[in-house]
């Protein structure tokens, strides 16, 4: 590849898009490797082969034909990992459904918001775990809203245990499809389309209501197929540990849709992140590959008893993460996951849920300067450019804002055409709000949100620049940067939670501060908290720590 002088890069590749449907590829999949593992559920002992897993998805499948669903519909679940998730799927993509990952993290109001914006016509849901009854706060919710909107109406399939009323277990549903409903399903793999929308999935929603961007299963085979090119997964079997929550968009398309379009065996270690489950699950199922994130990754690292478990089957990972440039990942750190998990191959990844989902990767045998210090380099098929305040293309190096097109970007926000037309540019650039860089190579380093711009005298700065410095002293925990208004002018707040045990005053943050950043990046105020207040996404609720910094300096 030539040297960039502009920051614009075209991902060319000789290789074609893939031109498929899910359903189509489950199905290929499993008639070339019918007897080979395609998934296992560590925490609930389920083992399927392809064969088995093709054959259980028709049969949820025609039961959902037999309950009155029509291709277009949308089923919504709620629910942790499981392998119900996966079946579910997999068969909404079969009928022609359109599949809404929630959240099992979201309350009753975020659920109900979920459900209104995209109206689906039934939601599965899991079994009542030691976290949350699923069952009684939906029909609590259901029968709170009886007659006053479409929750009423919703069709509800509960994965396992006891049901209620009109309530449907998920087994019986699988039982319910005749000759009709198979005869059907057959039709429907051939005149189900590559373009048409398969999968919704929310954004974090940590600046604003979460919207719904919606895929087709062009976007998310793709986006699946050339990530995984990158890995040489075309060319090598895999069995790729899954971490990570599949009802994220990450989890949901690059991990779940692995068995489908490169016949690898996906290992799925519990229902939320574990670390001991996951160090288990590697040894055990003898996991070659790993997806996951910086923090999941010395989670494990960091278990007392990390030398039990036998992890040397490990070669690849990919770690995804947002931090600024690719500082998620350190250079100390990159060695030690290098080190302990045997890795001799790993990628860094940007993922962001409208680019169904991730937006840059790097290459393998990526130099550590690379793999450090950015977010990787624009997809195969896929156009990027940075441009500044007019619409114009800045040259190599210089901050800008990040549009893109290809096949990747999501089709609209479901329910929200605004924000949709808002977002795209008259010649189909997505706008993603992001601030990015990119170097004369096409690596690009993420500088933040446009939204997070904190305008200091005549310089701008965006908060990950200090945090990322916050975060990298021994003793802290975690670290927000927020802009508080002080007798008419902008003043910096660290936000700091100390890691256990930890102690340190005000005057010791600030002195770190001076020693590591230009003096307009320094902040002018501390502030301790215990924790902080998350989304039901685990993004930090940056308003709220702002309110809170406020009342604690009793600026307000």
């Amino acid at each position: 590849m030539s040297k960039l002088t502009e920051s614009y890069n075209h991902g060319v590749d000789s290789t074609p898009l893939l031109e498929k449907t899910i359903g189509l590829l489950l199905q290929e999949t499993a008639e070339k490797n019918p007897d080979k593992e395609a998934v296992v559920f560590c925490a609930e002992g389920i083992r399927k082969t392809f064969s088995q897993l093709l054959q259980e998805t028709d049969a949820l499948a025609a039961g959902l034909l037999a309950l009155g669903f029509q291709p277009g519909d949308r089923l919504a679940v709620w629910s942790p990992n499981r392998y119900e998730w996966v079946l579910t799927q997999y068969a909404t993509a079969r009928v022609g459904m359109i599949l809404v990952a929630v959240s099992p993290m979201f309350g009753p109001e975020e659920l109900k918001y979920a459900l209104n914006k995209v109206q689906p016509q039934g939601i599965v849901i899991a079994p009542k775990s030691p976290k949350k009854d699923f069952h009684k706060v939906l029909m609590s919710m259901v029968k709170s809203d009886a007659g006053s909107s479409s929750l009423s109406q919703l069709k509800i399939i509960s994965m396992e245990g006891e049901t209620e009323g009109d309530v449907l277990k998920f087994e019986d549903v699988t039982k319910r499809g005749g000759e009709q409903e198979v005869e059907r399903l057959k039709q429907l793999q051939q005149t189900l389309q590559p373009d048409q929308p398969i999968h919704i999935a929310f954004t974090s929603g940590t600046t604003g209501p979460p919207k719904a961007p919606a895929f087709s299963h062009r976007h998310v085979i793709n986006n699946c197929y050339f990530t995984g090119r990158r890995l040489n997964y075309h060319e090598e079997d895999h069995r790729l540990c899954v971490p990570m929550p599949i009802w994220r968009a990450l989890g949901m398309i690059v991990c779940n849709l692995n068995p489908l379009v490169f016949g690898h065996t996906a290992v799925y270690s519990g229902p939320d992140f574990n670390p001991l489950a996951v160090l288990a699950a590697i040894d055990k199922e003898r996991c070659t590959s790993v997806y996951g994130n910086s923090p999941m990754l010395m989670a494990l690292v960091k278990q007392p008893t990390f030398g039990d478990y036998d992890v040397s089957s490990l070669k690849t990972a990919v770690i995804g993460g947002q931090g600024i440039g690719g500082s998620d990942l350190p250079l100390p750190m990159l060695q030690l996951f290098r080190q302990k998990l045997h890795l001799t191959n790993v990628t860094v990844a940007m993922p962001m849920t409208e680019c169904g989902p991730v937006a840059f990767q790097g290459v393998l045998g990526d130099p550590e300067e690379k793999l450090t210090s950015t977010v990787g380099r624009t997809l195969s098929h896929v156009e990027v450019k940075v441009v500044d305040d007019a619409g114009c293309t800045v040259p190599v190096n210089t901050p800008g804002h990040f549009l893109t097109r290809g096949y990747y970007i999501m089709l609209h926000y479901w329910g929200d055409q605004e924000k949709t037309d808002k977002a795209f540019t008259a010649d189909g650039w997505f706008q993603t709000g992001d601030f990015i860089s990119m170097d004369e190579d096409g690596y690009v380093q993420l500088l933040g949100r446009e939204s997070e711009r904190i305008k200091v005298g005549d310089s701008y700065i965006f908060p990950k620049e200090v945090e990322n410095v916050l975060r990298s002293h021994k003793q802290v925990k975690d670290g927000q940067i927020v802009e508080l208004s002080v007798s008419g002018e902008t003043k910096l707040c660290a936000c700091v939670v100390l890691e256990s045990g930890a102690s340190l005053s005000e005057t010791d943050v600030l002195d770190f501060c001076k020693d590591k950043l230009p003096a307009f990046q320094v902040p002018q105020f501390v502030c301790f908290f215990d924790t902080f207040p998350l989304t039901p996404t685990k993004k930090v609720k940056k308003s709220e720590v702002k309110l809170e910094a406020e009342r604690k300096l009793k600026l307000s």
